[in-house]
């Protein structure tokens, strides 16, 4: 067991029995200003989290004794942490796996070997929705960014600092879903993939210009096309920033903040 006291930093509980992840999270995290506290096992963890003041739990699902989802579950029966973040990180990939995470009510399942930035964004905008009773009494007050991309790791990225940045986000799969979901939501920006099945993202900004309600939503655009005439062609639809993937996330943020 090893702790990280801070008076400001928030407190994040890490449970592995593999010592090289519990050591590479606990330098990850605390390179980002968080206080650490780390666990081997389910045990020591329950007993920590009635120790010490915790903000968030990443869990690990295979450990000696006691399991990942056992632990999660005596964490959610107690009151006292019925509300308390929990990110699952596992092994398991299968679709039985995540099943069995969110039936034991964790926020959040990534599988190994994960992303580190990913797994820091995700960190961040789930101890950032913390600072209000609650998301949802906000969320009618927040900016909505509609995030179009058939690749849904991409979406998952976007959806880590945009929650982060403290925005509402929708989400569309395909050209026809998030013509649907503008005139469903009215959002305040859209970041709009180009390459997808169906309607292309090109034919989506056009159609939106042409749309008298929503002519004048920004857009931008979020693609792997990147020559010059890829870009020439995203403005001619009507975009107001063309991105390159793989984009820089910050630099993304910094473009939504200017557009809405």
């Amino acid at each position: 067991m090893k702790t990280k006291n801070s008076l400001m930093a928030k407190t994040i509980l890490v449970v592995d029995d593999n010592k090289d992840i519990l050591e590479a999270i606990d330098w990850l995290l605390t390179q980002e200003g968080f206080s650490v506290i780390t666990a081997g096992n389910g045990l020591e963890a329950l007993n920590l989290l009635n120790e010490f003041s915790t903000d968030l739990i990443i869990l690990d699902v295979l450990m000696p004794g006691m399991n990942g989802y056992d632990v999660c579950k005596k964490v959610r029966n107690n009151p006292a942490f019925k509300k308390l973040p929990i990110i699952m990180l596992s092994g398991i990939g299968s679709e039985a796996g995540n099943l069995m995470g969110l039936d034991s009510r964790v926020n959040k399942y990534i599988v190994k070997p994960f992303d580190n930035k990913k797994l820091v964004l995700i960190v961040k905008s789930m101890l950032g929705n913390q600072d209000n009773e609650t998301l949802k009494e906000r969320s009618l007050h927040l900016k909505k960014i509609l995030v179009v991309d058939d690749d849904k790791s991409i979406c998952e990225i976007l959806e880590c600092i945009l929650l982060y940045e403290k925005f509402k986000v929708l989400f569309a799969y395909s050209g026809e879903e998030a013509l649907e979901k503008l005139h469903d939501n009215s959002p305040d920006l859209v970041i709009l993939d180009v390459a997808m099945p169906g309607i292309s993202g090109l034919e989506v900004c056009r159609r939106i210009r042409k749309d008298p309600i929503h002519s004048r939503i920004p857009i931008i655009m979020l693609t792997a096309k990147t020559t010059k005439e890829d870009r020439i062609l995203g403005y001619d639809a009507g975009a107001d920033e063309y991105i390159a993937k793989p984009f820089d996330i910050w630099e993304l943020a910094g473009r939504v903040r200017i557009l809405v």
